[in-house]
């Protein structure tokens, strides 16, 4: 389990779902965008309860690891939300050049620019 420590509060929730935060909050200050996540977490009482965050470059956010007898809170809907936006936020990758492309660049050697 892992603590989400954030400009709202505190929230002790599962820790892929709350690495995957981290890296939903990375991405999407890299792009100087801001996002709200639904995230799951456990309340003070054990119960289950639901927080929307705020992501993006005025917000802070960490998440800490933490001793917990509390079972490990796993969502994988959650997950793969936040990896959706994620990839959303940067959805261009670049492509490794064929062994076509290096053989056009080999026979540009030579030239004046």
């Amino acid at each position: 389990m892992k603590v989400l420590t954030t400009v709202q509060g505190s929230y002790v929730t599962g820790t892929e779902i709350a690495d995957a935060i981290i890296r939903c909050h990375h991405a999407v200050t890299a792009t100087r965008e801001i996002d709200c996540i639904s995230v799951p977490f456990v309340a003070d009482g054990g119960g289950l309860r639901w927080v929307t965050i705020l992501v993006g470059p005025p917000y802070g956010i960490d998440a800490e690891a933490i001793d917990s007898s509390t079972p490990e809170l796993v969502d994988p809907a959650v997950i793969a939300r936040v990896e959706d936006r994620i990839r959303d936020v940067r959805p261009y990758t670049s492509t490794p050049f064929t062994s076509d492309d290096m053989r056009w660049a080999e026979g540009m050697q030579g030239l004046a620019w």
